[in-house]
């Protein structure tokens, strides 16, 4: 099948010939993940009975996205095809002039109406089959009709009589609908909700492995700079902490005569009011102990080293 039939089959699908329909589905076999060709297959396949069309129509129905598209497509009326109307053509230039001597024959129009319930009625059966299928597990079960005992039969086709064909339509139709939204909200029952592990760090944690990347030095002497706070970290890992009596932690202005500074004490302003006091050795000595205490601030203590040196 070519471009231009494909294209003209589309457009007129529900008037195929057999020949198209074979061909459809080889089609769709050599193409299985094509949607519009699943459920063109599927629609020829129930127009002509071809073997296996109530799996053509469920494989169809898996691969739809819009049930509803399927179900149009599946329900259009079915036209006569150009084949046909030329076969049906011939046959009648070819009858006899005799024939006309009867009675003549009128065509019947046709009751769409009965052909939209035959489709609804077939729909809603293949639909239920194609539910019937499998278990709640999953596992493939065999298709079986179900049985209609013949007084039900005789009720429902009494029902049929006293309902007009419109109304009958719009019920079938609300049926359907039901039926399709009844598995919808059976999978919508949310899952039990997991517990959700508190992946908040501690700041200061989260900032050291933040500027866990070696910062490139801009200058050699930013570069030699580093390297002598690395060297001191080396050769002074652990610093010791004086013990946490009253008369061994005087206060600030007591600690700035003295010039001794404990780990407690040392920070950035007691940095900056000495580098008012102008005591520069003592400012990078507490910038110092201060890459040691907030290692994740090195590389802004290490330019206020280089700062103070200058």
């Amino acid at each position: 099948m070519d471009k231009n039939q494909l294209v003209s089959l589309l457009n007129h699908f529900s008037g195929s010939t057999a020949d198209e329909a074979v061909e459809v589905n080889a089609l769709a076999g050599n193409y299985p993940y094509s949607q519009l060709l699943e459920a063109l297959a599927a629609r020829v396949s129930k127009d002509h009975q071809l073997k296996d069309h109530q799996v053509t129509l469920q494989r169809a129905a898996v691969y739809s996205t819009d049930r509803s598209v399927l179900k149009e497509i599946m329900t259009a009326v079915t036209e006569v095809s150009q084949a046909d109307e030329r076969v049906a053509q011939e046959s009648l230039q070819q009858e006899p002039v005799s024939s006309q001597k009867g009675p003549s024959q009128i065509p019947t129009n046709t009751d769409y109406a009965d052909e939209v319930i035959h489709d609804l009625e077939r729909l809603q059966e293949l639909k239920h089959n194609f539910e019937a299928l499998f278990d709640q597990d999953g596992v493939a079960l065999p298709v079986v009709k179900p049985a209609i005992t013949k007084p039900e039969k005789e009720k429902e086709e009494e029902k049929e009589k006293k309902i007009s064909k419109k109304e009958r339509i719009i019920q079938m139709a609300r049926e359907l609908e039901k039926n399709s939204e009844a598995p919808a909200a059976t999978d919508s029952i949310p899952a039990k909700k997991k517990a959700k592990k508190s992946t908040e760090l501690d700041p200061i944690v989260s900032e050291i492995k933040a500027t866990r990347k070696k910062v490139q030095p801009e200058s050699e002497k930013t570069k030699e700079q580093i390297e002598i706070i690395d060297q001191f970290i080396k050769t002074k890992p652990h610093l010791v902490p004086s013990a946490a009596t009253a008369e061994e932690n005087p206060d600030l202005a007591s600690t700035l005569k003295s010039g001794e500074f404990g780990d407690h004490i040392v920070s950035e302003t007691l940095a900056e009011i000495l580098i008012r006091q102008g005591k520069k050795d003592k400012a990078i000595e507490v910038y110092k102990k201060l890459i040691w205490k907030f290692p994740q601030k090195k590389a802004y203590f290490a330019a206020q080293i280089e700062d103070l040196r200058k």
